[in-house]
């Protein structure tokens, strides 16, 4: 089996992100289960990326892109983050949602 590797998320996962986030199955899975804009999207992801409190990390094997884990700061004081998982729709029941939580929780870690 190829590597897995958890990279932090850039300006090129944008639309890959929006796509999976707008699948129904995400959708319907979402706190949120509206349909989400580009325009909106692409404000959102921008902010996120420069949020320091949050952090995003793409799982992938052989620069095939399978998910993201996302940890946004709620309190800082108690460093409590709100996680959000999501599985590239072609990837799903593969188990890849567990490997990336713990893959990313390491990372988060490292960077804290």
């Amino acid at each position: 089996m190829s590597k897995f590797v958890l990279t932090e998320a850039s300006q090129i996962h944008s639309q890959a992100i929006w796509e999976w986030r707008n699948d129904p199955e995400t959708r319907r899975m979402s706190k949120n289960n509206s349909l989400i804009k580009w325009e909106e999207h692409v404000n959102w992801f921008k902010q996120s990326l420069i949020n320091p409190g949050h952090h995003m990390f793409i799982g992938e094997i052989k620069e095939e892109w399978l998910g993201v884990v996302r940890f946004e700061l709620v309190n800082l004081n108690k460093g409590i983050y709100e996680v959000n998982i999501n599985i590239a729709p072609a990837h799903r029941g593969k188990g890849l949602a567990k490997i990336i939580l713990q893959e990313g929780i390491d990372k988060l870690w490292l960077e804290e």
